[in-house]
C-alpha cells in the first residue's frame, strides 16, 4: 500500500499514517518533547508514517521536512503572553506573571489566546492530503491539544487517540486554590469531557491515571498504558565509566512539595557517622525548597556525608555522571500513586539500582521490583537498614534483562504502534 503525503511517496510497507500534534518536540528540551519524538523515530520501522505538527522552538519561522519515511511541520507560534514574562524576576515582571498565570489558567485551551487555531488550519491540511487509513494523535501538554483534535475529528471524521502523559482534572499531584479549583472542576472538566469523549482511546503513562480517566469519561473510552521509557542508543552512545571511588547516590529532577527526601539525607548522615564511611549524595537539576536549602547548607561542613549540588548539565553528560554513581535515588510523591519519577527509566536503562523512599507500592515498585533494581523501604526503620546494607556493600540487587528491554522507548513504542493498527 502507498501513502501519499504532499507529493511524496512512500515505498516502504506503509499499513497506517499518524498524525501527531505535538506542542513540544526537539529542538525543544525538555522531558515531554521526548516521548513524540520517540514516536516520530521508531513509528518509521513499524509500517507508519509519521507526520508531526508542532510549534518551531527554534525560532518564529515555518519549517517542514517532508521525506519518504516522514513529515515534520514545524509553526510559526507566537509567544503567548504567559512566556513573554515567566522569567522576568523584577517587580513588574512579578506582577504580570501573576496576572498571567490567572489569565491562563481561564484561557489555557482557547483558539483566540492560544496557537490551536495554527495546529487546527495545518492539521485540516495535512489530514485532507492523506491516503489511505489514517490515525490522529493528539499529546498534552497543553491539553488545548486535546480541543484542536476535537475540531479535527468533527471536521474530518478523522479517528483520534488523546495521550495525557499525566492527567488533567482528575489531578491529585498538588492541592488547589479556590481558583484553581474553579477552573479545572467547573471550567476544565466538562471540556475534557466533552472533547475526550469524542476519542477512540486514551493514553497515560501508568495504570492508575488510565483508571482515573477512563472512569471520569464513564468508560466510553478504551484506556491504555503506555510508559514513557528510555532511548536505548543513548545509553549504549556512552563510553565504558568508571564509579567514583566515594560510595555515590544521585538524585535528578525537580522535588515538589509533596517530595520529602530530608529523611534520605538524614538517615544517610546517621550511618555516615556511625560507621565512619563516606557518602557522596549528588543533586542535578533539583529545586530546591527553602527547608531544603536550610539542610543542605547545615551538611556543608560535614566531612562524611557530602552533597554536592551541579548546575543543569547537557543530557549526556547528565547520564555520565548519573552511570558514574552507584545508586539513583528516587523520592515518591507522599500519599499519591500513578506517579513514575522522570528518571525512573533512565535509572532502569542503565541497570542502576535505585533508593527508594518513601515505598509508593505502584508503578515505581512495580517496575523496579519486575527488573530487579529497586531497594525500597516503607519507614525511616527499614530506611536506614537498606542504606546500611549498601554501605556495606552487600549484593542486593540482581537486574533482569528481559524486563529491563520491555521498558525502553522503543518497545513501548511497539505497543502503541499495535494499539493505533487495531483501531482503524
Amino acid at each position: 500500500m502507498e501513502t501519499t503525503i504532499n507529493g511524496a511517496i512512500n515505498q516502504r510497507a506503509i499499513v497506517l499514517t499518524v498524525v501527531i500534534l505535538a506542542y513540544d518536540f526537539p529542538s525543544r528540551v525538555n522531558t515531554a518533547a521526548q516521548r513524540p519524538y520517540a514516536w516520530w523515530k521508531y513509528f518509521q520501522g513499524m509500517g507508519i508514517y509519521p507526520i508531526v505538527i508542532t510549534r518551531n522552538w527554534a525560532n518564529d519561522t515555518y519549517q517542514e521536512e517532508i521525506t519518504d519515511r516522514y513529515a515534520i511541520y514545524k509553526l510559526n507560534c507566537n509567544v503567548t503572553l504567559i512566556e513573554k514574562h515567566w522569567t522576568k524576576t523584577d517587580f513588574v515582571g512579578k506582577i504580570r506573571r501573576k496576572i498571567n498565570s490567572a489569565l491562563n489558567l481561564f484561557f489555557h485551551t482557547s483558539f483566540a489566546f492560544g496557537p490551536y487555531s495554527k495546529f487546527y488550519k495545518k492539521g485540516i491540511e495535512v489530514i485532507k492530503e492523506i491516503e489511505g487509513d489514517k490515525v490522529l494523535l493528539a499529546t498534552a501538554m497543553p491539553f488545548g491539544m486535546f480541543h484542536v483534535a476535537f475540531r479535527l475529528h468533527k471536521e474530518t471524521g478523522i479517528k483520534w487517540v488523546a495521550d495525557y502523559r499525566d492527567d488533567w482534572t482528575t489531578t491529585d499531584l498538588y492541592i488547589p486554590t479556590r481558583l484553581n479549583k474553579f477552573c479545572i472542576f467547573t471550567l476544565d472538566r466538562p471540556k475534557e469531557i466533552k472533547w475526550v469523549s469524542t476519542a477512540s482511546a486514551i493514553l497515560s503513562v501508568s495504570p492508575h491515571y488510565v483508571v482515573k480517566i477512563t472512569n471520569l469519561l464513564n468508560y466510553r473510552v478504551k484506556g491504555y498504558t503506555i510508559e514513557n521509557g528510555f532511548f536505548e542508543e543513548e545509553i549504549e552512545a556512552l563510553p565504558e565509566l568508571k564509579k567514583f571511588d566515594v560510595l555515590s547516590f544521585v538524585y535528578v529532577g525537580s522535588l515538589y512539595v509533596s517530595q520529602d527526601i530530608l529523611p534520605i539525607i538524614d538517615n544517610m548522615h546517621k550511618v555516615c557517622l556511625a560507621t565512619g564511611i563516606k557518602i557522596d549524595f549528588h543533586f542535578l537539576g533539583t529545586g530546591f525548597t527553602e527547608q531544603l536549602v536550610a539542610k543542605l547548607n547545615s551538611y556543608k561542613s560535614n566531612d562524611k556525608l557530602n552533597l554536592i549540588v551541579h548546575e543543569r548539565l547537557s543530557k549526556m553528560k547528565a547520564l555520565e555522571l548519573q552511570l558514574s554513581c552507584h545508586y539513583g535515588v528516587i523520592v515518591p510523591h507522599t500519599g499519591l500513586k500513578g506517579i513514575p519519577s522522570s528518571k525512573l527509566y533512565e535509572f532502569i536503562g542503565a541497570k542502576m539500582p535505585t533508593l527508594v523512599y518513601p515505598n509508593d507500592h505502584d508503578i515505581i515498585f512495580t517496575n523496579l521490583t519486575k527488573t530487579g533494581l529497586g531497594v525500597f523501604a516503607s519507614n525511616e526503620e527499614e530506611l536506614i537498614k537498606k542504606i546500611e546494607q549498601i554501605v556495606k556493600r552487600e549484593d542486593i540487587n540482581k537486574p533482569v534483562i528481559v524486563e529491563i528491554n520491555k521498558l525502553s522507548r522503543k518497545h513501548t513504542t511497539i505497543i502503541l504502534s499495535n494499539i493505533l493498527k487495531c483501531i482503524n
